[in-house]
């Protein structure tokens, strides 16, 4: 029977298999950035061009209200990506519209 990590792991050793630079910061240092009440995001992964703020799991709409405030806090450059893993398929990232994004391919 395979162990099964939990998904915010699973996003981490994914980053790290795809060689993929991340910054996990923690809740209460990203309410410093001015932003106390919004959910918080689970980490910061660093394309070539591009940075992504990867919140994990299923969202509401109002987490969802909250990553497009992160995405103006943060600016230009910046962009949220929600990681789920439906229905025991792999790891699935997408953009608050419904893109689905490969990070692979944004190294």
């Amino acid at each position: 029977m395979p162990i099964e990590l939990p998904l915010g792991k699973m996003v981490r050793r994914h980053l790290d298999a795809i060689h993929m630079s991340y910054d996990e910061i923690p809740p209460a240092t990203q309410a410093g950035f001015g932003a106390r009440d919004l959910e918080p995001f689970d980490v910061i992964a660093h394309g070539s061009d591009h940075a992504w703020i990867v919140f994990v799991g299923d969202v509401s709409e109002h987490t969802r209200e909250d990553l497009r405030e992160w995405e103006d806090i943060f600016g230009p450059g910046f962009t949220a990506l929600l990681a789920t893993q439906p229905e025991e398929e792999r790891l699935e990232f997408r953009t608050l519209d419904g893109k689905r994004i490969r990070l692979e391919d944004m190294r």
